[in-house]
């Protein structure tokens, strides 16, 4: 957590400023919160939280009831034994956007029609039931090459008797 004050603190402030006539530079140095948040704070125009609320990070680009929805979606395939990939939670992800939409959906990537890598990675930490996402591994080229050349011909004898 990168903030060095509490709500507590930041409420205190607040009502200096707003109560007893404190200016938003005394009051900072006070209570020590950060002066221009202060001001956010009491002026009432903190973008991410309410007034004397801690809120850290960005706003999810989804509803919280369209982040079930996805969630539901891919708890649902699992349970049917398809595995969903990182490409098409988030291909998923911009679709309800798209579908919905969502104001923040031009944060995603309209080219490749997917949600982004933070995105993912911000949902995947609000919902760690999610963590069975498969994600890629590389195989390489001999691994591959001898998986051909051991199972082509038991194929072939299958096919041909």
């Amino acid at each position: 957590m990168n903030a060095k004050w509490t709500l507590d603190t930041m409420k205190k402030a607040m009502h200096a400023v707003r109560q007893c006539n404190v200016s938003h530079k005394k009051a900072a140095e006070q209570f020590v919160v950060p002066c221009q948040t202060l001001r956010r704070h009491v002026a009432g125009t903190n973008k991410y939280a309410p007034p004397g609320e801690i809120k850290l990070d960005r706003p999810p680009v989804l509803r919280p009831d369209m982040e079930d929805d996805v969630k539901e979606h891919v708890l649902l395939l699992e349970s049917m034994l398809f595995g969903v990939s990182q490409q098409t939670l988030k291909k998923l992800a911009f679709q309800i956007a798209t579908k919905n939409n969502v104001a923040g959906a031009k944060q995603f990537n309209a080219e490749k029609s997917s949600a982004g890598r933070y995105w993912l990675q911000g949902f995947l930490k609000r919902n760690p039931k999610l963590s069975a996402i498969r994600t890629a591994e590389g195989t390489s080229i001999a691994v591959q090459a001898g998986s051909v050349k051991k199972a082509l011909p038991s194929f072939l004898t299958f096919i041909f008797p």
